[in-house]
């Protein structure tokens, strides 16, 4: 089981990480035309599934997964390793257009903009066990 939540734990804060702390997300990887090009010149279907709400939605499962199973601390503990993560948790940077962590209809879809809360339940369940424990060197990241 341990193995597990540190699995599903390493493949949301990677998500999370890509899809709100980079300002292009997966969204930049291409545009939906490309990809249903792609999509028929291999016979397969364009069925959605690389939409932003698909992904948002099984990020979000996880996450509820993960919170259910007293897991989100990993979650914030992985995103605390990553350098992309410390130079954000050191201040969101709000623009004058009011998006937060560089989401807004220009850089991305804003629905993934919904995702926040679940990276700042990540970073405070990690600081809280780190306190709990006397753990302060962890939060350093």
């Amino acid at each position: 089981r341990s193995a597990l939540l540190q699995a599903l734990a390493e493949a949301v804060a990677h998500c999370l990480e890509v899809e709100v702390l980079d300002s292009t997300g997966l969204s930049g990887c291409g545009s939906a035309n490309a990809a249903g090009e792609a999509a028929s010149e291999s016979g397969l279907e364009d069925t959605g599934v690389f939409l932003p709400v698909t992904r948002r939605r099984l990020v979000e499962s996880t996450c509820e997964f993960l919170r259910a199973s007293e897991g989100m601390d990993r979650v914030g503990q992985l995103l605390l390793r990553s350098s992309a993560a410390t130079a954000a948790a050191s201040g969101p940077s709000v623009s004058s257009g009011g998006s937060v962590l560089g989401m807004s209809p220009k850089n991305g879809p804003a629905s993934l903009g919904l995702l926040v809360p679940w990276l700042l339940e990540g970073l405070h369940e990690a600081a809280c066990k780190a306190a709990h424990s006397g753990d302060i060197e962890s939060m350093h990241g």
